[in-house]
Formats: structure tokens, C-alpha cells, sequence
């Protein structure tokens, strides 16, 4: 028998967004542990918003992890220092990406991988799916 999924609807024009058991609900800050990394959804609901810490990549090759915005309030997603975030064609080491508060709207979501393996292990986590407004931080 297959474990029922569950649903949020989000009124940003996404009809609705999978949970399943690895979704986790947050009002704070987070560091997300090489752990969190395997397919994880975190949505977030506090109003004051969050700033959501990514892990170093090394030793996360093939991760995958989708960060929610469940409430339009400002978001910031910091890689390592020694990371980046590859979006918008950039990549710089340490810059994170904002869902920022002039158009973030309720179910703004952004999924970030790690490619490569080995010697070719990527430096920078890779934007693969996006929903809403972001744009490059600091």
C-alpha cells in the first residue's frame, strides 16, 4: 500500500507542492546537515522570515534539498564560504541567493543539487528548480 502524500496549496499560482516524510516544518534559521541532503523538503513558516545555511559540499556529491517559502517573508540562503550557489549564470564562492521581501509571494521555492564526484566534485550548489522571485545576495 502506498504511503498517502500530503498537500499545501499555495496561492502564487502553484496549484499544490508534494510533502511527503521527508518534509520538515520550520519558523527559524536552519543549518541543513549533509543529512538533510537526500531529497529533503524544508518548508518554512515564520512571519519575521529566515536565513537557511547550506553545508559544505564535500562529502554531499548528489545531494538534492528544496527550501519553501511558506509565508512571503525574506529568505536568505547561504552556502559555505567555501561554496557558492550557481544561479542566474553566476557563481561566486560564499554569495548566497535572496527570495526578497519587494515581490516574494507565499510558496516561493528554490531546489539546490551538488553535481559531480571525485576529483570533479563541484564547489558551488546548482539552482535545478525555482519558483518565484530570487536574485543574488551578498
Amino acid at each position: 500500500m502506498a504511503t498517502a502524500k500530503r498537500y499545501t496549496d499555495f496561492p502564487n499560482g502553484i496549484k499544490s507542492f508534494p510533502r511527503a516524510n521527508n518534509t520538515t516544518s520550520h519558523a527559524t534559521n536552519q543549518t541543513i546537515s549533509a543529512a538533510d541532503c537526500l531529497g529533503l523538503t524544508k518548508i518554512f513558516t515564520g512571519s519575521s522570515g529566515a536565513t537557511v545555511t547550506l553545508p559544505i559540499l564535500t562529502g554531499v556529491v548528489g545531494a538534492i534539498v528544496t527550501i519553501v517559502n511558506n509565508t512571503g517573508a525574506l529568505m536568505t540562503i547561504d552556502p559555505n564560504a567555501a561554496d557558492g550557489i550557481a544561479f542566474a549564470g553566476n557563481v561566486t564562492d560564499g554569495k548566497s541567493i535572496l527570495n526578497s521581501l519587494i515581490d516574494t509571494q507565499k510558496g516561493d521555492y528554490v531546489t539546490l543539487a551538488s553535481i559531480g564526484a571525485g576529483a570533479t566534485a563541484a564547489t558551488f550548489w546548482t539552482v535545478v528548480a525555482i519558483g518565484g522571485k530570487w536574485q543574488d545576495g551578498s
